[in-house]
């Protein structure tokens, strides 16, 4: 009857949590207390199981095998935070568990009494040898898994988020009903720049404007590459009045920067030089078109479908430049 009373408990905590997680921001932090929760769920379960009077005193091994479905479940995740804390408090509940039965048996309960000399401490040795194993085995599993999910949201080029992750995440931020900042951004005659010198030279650029697009921006901001030679940020705190000069910092860096490439004679078009190598100096521009939430719109795809408007805008009146609302 307690067990069902404590598999009833934990799926209502479960519903719960993923209600929980759903609304906050950091998803993860909900994820780890889960991982502890249940582990503790499971030494609690373990200590009553030994201790209460009962006819299938055998099952308590098959209770242990708990942690470990939990600790290969967590595994499964993208997190090694998350395998790391079920792993611990697994080992540290299943120690705590035997001390309080040995505790239970000296003080007369008679299940315990009965269930000691299946709690001697070499085979708790072994359990916790197991136990030590399937959380580092689980933590290697959620790098691979991290890494794995890493490259389905990353672009392959700049490092920057893709278009997917990028689009996942406004939504996510348009629920929040937070103030929003959008700029498109996209480099000046990438075209041009391809045909003269080819794609090699024209990855480069990508790689090295992609580059100062995110430095200019804090940790929390979304930065993207969302197709071409175009990128999209969004930026939240838009009480921020430097963001419109950020961008205008940005664009100034990068149209006086200039972009030095070395390649052999062989992979450079249209550079005459006699040595073994010569070194490519480029110089290109951007233009940026920014809109805000709820000013320019109602949802983050309106504000991102404005913020393209005004990225043409800003290419039909000479490029190089900033377009941005009155606001």
């Amino acid at each position: 009857m307690q067990c069902l009373a404590a598999g009833a408990f934990a799926i209502a905590y479960s519903v719960a949590s993923e209600a929980l997680e759903r609304r906050v921001r950091n998803g993860y932090a909900v994820q780890i207390g889960n991982a502890i929760f249940y582990a503790a769920m499971i030494s609690v379960m373990l200590a009553a199981f030994i201790t209460t009077e009962h006819v299938r005193l055998h099952l308590h091994s098959i209770l242990f095998f708990l942690y470990l479905l939990l600790i290969g479940a967590v595994g499964l995740s993208d997190d090694p935070r998350q395998a790391v804390a079920a792993g611990s408090v697994s080992i540290i509940g299943y120690c705590g568990v035997v001390l309080f039965a040995h505790q239970a048996a000296t003080s007369g309960n008679p299940t315990a009494a009965r269930l000691l000399p299946e709690l001697d401490w070499v085979g708790n040795g072994i359990k916790i040898t197991m136990l030590a194993g399937a959380s580092v085995v689980a933590v290697a599993s959620a790098e691979r898994g991290r890494a794995l999910r890493r490259l389905s949201l990353r672009d392959g080029l700049t490092g920057l988020l893709n278009r997917r992750a990028f689009d996942d995440c406004l939504a996510r931020l348009g629920k929040s009903g937070e103030e929003l900042t959008i700029a498109m951004i996209d480099i000046d005659h990438f075209k041009r720049l391809n045909d003269e010198h080819g794609h090699a030279i024209g990855d480069t650029v990508l790689r090295w404007v992609a580059s100062r697009i995110e430095r200019s921006f804090r940790t929390g901001d979304l930065v993207a590459r969302y197709g071409g030679e175009e990128f999209v940020v969004a930026l939240t705190s838009t009480a921020d009045a430097r963001i419109d000069a950020r961008l205008e910092v940005l664009r100034a860096h990068i149209a006086t920067s200039v972009m030095r490439d070395r390649r052999s004679e062989h992979d450079l078009r249209g550079v005459e030089n006699a040595g073994q190598e010569a070194e490519l100096q480029i110089k290109t521009t951007i233009s940026i078109g920014r809109a805000r939430l709820p000013a320019d719109g109602e949802t983050p795809e309106q504000v991102l479908r404005r913020a393209d408007q005004r990225l043409y805008e800003a290419k039909a009146a000479g490029r190089n430049r900033v377009v941005r609302g009155e606001h």
